[in-house]
């Protein structure tokens, strides 16, 4: 698993079956998809993730809105302006099924 940028890559695995742990820091913001599969033999594509970040300003506002951090766009806007939301504390869950 890596992001578009080349700026981490890690095992899958590392964290159990299937799974990677990436820290996110306040300035990151990473776009992960899966970078190869070892044991494919092939080549592989991947979805994209949206932007995984620790600063509200890289978080999409539909995002925020979905997990409850603010109701309304206008909310959301004026909090992230604001630094009003939960600066630099996000985790994110994300998941790639293999399709083949």
């Amino acid at each position: 698993i890596g992001d578009i940028y080349g700026n981490t890559a890690q095992i899958s695995g590392s964290k159990g079956p299937g799974r990677a742990e990436f820290l996110i820091y306040n300035g990151t913001g990473w776009e992960l998809f899966i970078k190869e599969y070892i044991g494919a033999g092939r080549p592989v594509s991947s979805e994209q993730s949206p932007v995984l970040g620790g600063n509200a300003s890289q978080i999409p506002i539909e995002m925020l809105i979905a997990a409850h951090y603010c109701a309304t766009v206008e909310e959301c806007q004026f909090r992230t302006e604001t630094n009003a939301l939960c600066f630099s504390h996000y985790s994110w869950d994300i998941t790639f099924q293999r399709t083949w």
